[in-house]
C-alpha cells in the first residue's frame, strides 16, 4: 500500500497530496521497523523525483535539530524535495492532525500524535506559522488519559522546541498562563508544554528570555496549589531553564535558587519534588560554572536572599514562601549562614512572641529543634568553627524558647566570641 501511495503522490495533482500524504508520514511511526524504513525511503524517492528547485538548500532559521529528537528510523535530515512537499501541504495536514488529536478514539489520537512527529521532521521551522493552534492542541494532548498519547505528544513538543522560536512559544504560553480566565488545570498543562519546549530549544534562544521565564514562574508560585501534580511542572520549567540556559543562568541565579529552595521545603506535600529540587541547586551551581559548587553558590547568595526574605518576617504566615525559603536556607546553607546571623536572630525571636501567627512560631521552633542537635559533637573538634551550622549559640539570646535542649552536651566548648551578640539584634 505504501508503494501505491508514493506512486500516487508522483502522479496525481498537487491538490490531492494533502489527502494521501499523512498515510505515508504515519508509516514512519509504525511499530514495525521495516514499515518505518520503507515509508522514509519512499518519501525520499518522491522528494528526489520532484523538479529540482533553484538556489541552495538553506539551513533552518534556528539551526538543525539534534538527530536524537527525531524518530529512530530517521538517519539524517530528509531531502529537500520531500521537505518541500510536506511544506506545500502543511496547512491542510496540520489542521487535520489537530482535529484528530481531540478525537473520541484513543487509537486515533495516538496515531495523530505519532504522525505529527514525522510532519515536524519534514516541516522544520515552517511549523512556526502554526505555532499557536499547534501548542494549544499539545497542551490538551499532553494531559490525555491515554499514556501512549501523552508520550507521543511529549516527543512532538520537544522537537517543536527546536523549530519554533523560543520568543514565539514563550510569548504564546505567557499570555495563556497569566490570563485571568485560565484555570489551574490549564496552567498546569501549559507549564508542561513550556518545560518540554525548553528542553528541545537551544541556549542562544532561551538565554535572553530567562527574566521573562522567572516572572512567569513567580506568578505560578502564587496561583498553583501546593500539590505534587502542579508543583512538578513548576520544577520541570526551572530545571529546563538551567539545563538549556547554561551559564546564562548566572544572571538570574538568585531567583532560580529561591524557586528551588521553596520547592525543597515541600517535603510533606510534595516529597518527590522536594528531593529533585535539592538536586536542582547543585545543577544550578554547575550551570553557573562555580568551582566550589553548591557551597560557593550558597555563600554568594546567602546575604541577599536572607535580606530579602527576612525583611517581612513579621508578616509571615504558615504558607508564606519566604518562610519556606528561610527554612531550607537554614538547613542547607551550613557555614554560609554564620556571617549573617544578625539577620537570622530576630526571625527566631518571633517564636517567643505569642502575638505572632501560631503556625509560624511552631515552624520556627521545629526548625531550631532540628538544627540544635546537628551542632552537637563528642568530643569537640580542634576548630569549632568547622561546625556544620553553629546555631545552638543562639540559645543564650533566646532563654524563653521551649526548646528540646536535652541534646546539648555539657562538654560542649566554643570560643567566647561566638556567644557575643549586640543587644540591638533582639
Amino acid at each position: 500500500m505504501l508503494h501505491v501511495i508514493s506512486d500516487w503522490l508522483g502522479a496525481l495533482d498537487k491538490s490531492e497530496a494533502p489527502n494521501i500524504l499523512p498515510i505515508l508520514l504515519h508509516g514512519a511511526a509504525d511499530e514495525l521497523d521495516q514499515v518505518q524504513e520503507t515509508s522514509i525511503a519512499l518519501m525520499e524517492e518522491v522528494g528526489q523525483s520532484r523538479p529540482p528547485l533553484e538556489g541552495e538548500d538553506v539551513v533552518p532559521a534556528l539551526g538543525h535539530a539534534p538527530l536524537a529528537l527525531y524518530p529512530r528510523a530517521f538517519k539524517g535530515r530528509p531531502c529537500r524535495g520531500a521537505r518541500e512537499l510536506v511544506s506545500e501541504c502543511l496547512d491542510c495536514v496540520v489542521r487535520q492532525i489537530i482535529s484528530e488529536l481531540s478525537d473520541w478514539s484513543g487509537i486515533t489520537r495516538s496515531k495523530a500524535a505519532a504522525t505529527m512527529l514525522n510532519v515536524l521532521v519534514y516541516a522544520e521551522d515552517k511549523i512556526g506559522a502554526h505555532a499557536e493552534p499547534l501548542l494549544a492542541a499539545f497542551s490538551k494532548a499532553c494531559m490525555d488519559d491515554e499514556q501512549e498519547v501523552c508520550v507521543a505528544t511529549e516527543k512532538c513538543i520537544r522537537l517543536s522546541g527546536a523549530f519554533i522560536s523560543a520568543e514565539v512559544f514563550v510569548s504564546i504560553i505567557d499570555s495563556n498562563v497569566r490570563s485571568g480566565t485560565s484555570s489551574v488545570g490549564s496552567k498546569k498543562a501549559w507549564l508542561a508544554v513550556l518545560a518540554t519546549l525548553l528542553e528541545g530549544s537551544k541556549c542562544d534562544f532561551v538565554a535572553p528570555l530567562l527574566p521573562t521565564l522567572c516572572d512567569m514562574l513567580a506568578d505560578m508560585e502564587l496561583s498553583l496549589p501546593e500539590a505534587e501534580e502542579y508543583q512538578v511542572h513548576v520544577l520541570r520549567v526551572i530545571l529546563a531553564c538551567i539545563s538549556t540556559g547554561g551559564d546564562a543562568c548566572d544572571s538570574v541565579r538568585r531567583r532560580l535558587l529561591m524557586f528551588l529552595l521553596r520547592l525543597q521545603a515541600l517535603t510533606e506535600t510534595c516529597p518527590a519534588v522536594a528531593n529533585k529540587a535539592g538536586e536542582g541547586v547543585l545543577r544550578l551551581a554547575q550551570a553557573c560554572n562555580f568551582a566550589g559548587g553548591e557551597t560557593q553558590l550558597l555563600s554568594l547568595e546567602a546575604l541577599p536572599v536572607l535580606q530579602q526574605i527576612c525583611s517581612n518576617a513579621s508578616e509571615w504566615r504558615r504558607d508564606s514562601h519566604h518562610l519556606y525559603i528561610f527554612d531550607t536556607m537554614m538547613r542547607r546553607a551550613g557555614m554560609a549562614i554564620a556571617p549573617h546571623l544578625a539577620i537570622c536572630v530576630p526571625v527566631f525571636a518571633l517564636a517567643a512572641d505569642h502575638q505572632r501567627d501560631a503556625d509560624v512560631r511552631s515552624s520556627l521552633l521545629l526548625l531550631l529543634d532540628d538544627l540544635v542537635p546537628r551542632s552537637v559533637f563528642h568530643p569537640p573538634p580542634p576548630c569549632p568553627l568547622h561546625l556544620p551550622l553553629p546555631l545552638f549559640f543562639l540559645l543564650p539570646s533566646l532563654p524563653c524558647l521551649p526548646l528540646s535542649c536535652q541534646h546539648i552536651s555539657p562538654t560542649l566548648a566554643l570560643p567566647p566570641h561566638l556567644f557575643h551578640f549586640d543587644s540591638n539584634m533582639l
